[in-house]
C-alpha cells in the first residue's frame, strides 16, 4: 500500500468518527427530554457504529457483497451530512459530504 492509499484509509477512519459525532450531536440537540437525549445523542450513534462494524469495516464481522455494504455505507454518510445539515449548518454538511465523496472515489480508484 503506498503513503497515499494509507493517508487515504486514515481519512476515512477520522470521517468515520466525526461522522458520529454528527449524528450524535444532532441527536442530542434535537431530542427534547432527558431520556431523548440519552437515546438519540448516545445511543443512535452506538447503533450505527455497531452496523458499521458489523457489516462495513474492513474486518466486519458479517461480511457483505458489494451492492448490499455500498448500501449501508450510502445510508450512514447520508445520515451523517443530514445530521450536519440540520445540526450545525448546511455548509458543513455540504463540506463533510465532498470530503466523504472524494475519499470514497479514491478507495474505489484503488481497491
Amino acid at each position: 500500500m503506498g503513503m497515499l492509499q494509507g493517508i487515504n484509509l486514515a481519512i476515512r477512519f477520522v470521517l468515520e468518527l466525526v461522522g458520529l459525532v454528527g449524528i450524535g450531536y444532532w441527536g442530542y440537540h434535537s431530542a427534547g427530554s432527558s431520556v431523548g437525549k440519552l437515546v438519540l445523542g448516545y445511543g443512535l450513534p452506538l447503533v450505527v457504529a455497531v452496523v458499521w462494524w458489523a457489516f462495513v469495516a474492513p474486518k466486519a464481522r458479517i461480511p457483505l457483497s458489494l451492492a448490499p455494504r455500498l448500501g449501508i455505507e450510502f445510508v450512514v454518510w447520508s445520515a451523517a451530512t443530514l445530521a450536519f445539515v440540520a445540526g450545525v449548518s448546511p455548509a458543513v454538511g455540504v463540506a463533510f459530504a465532498v470530503v466523504v465523496t472524494i475519499n470514497r472515489a479514491l478507495m474505489f480508484v484503488w481497491s
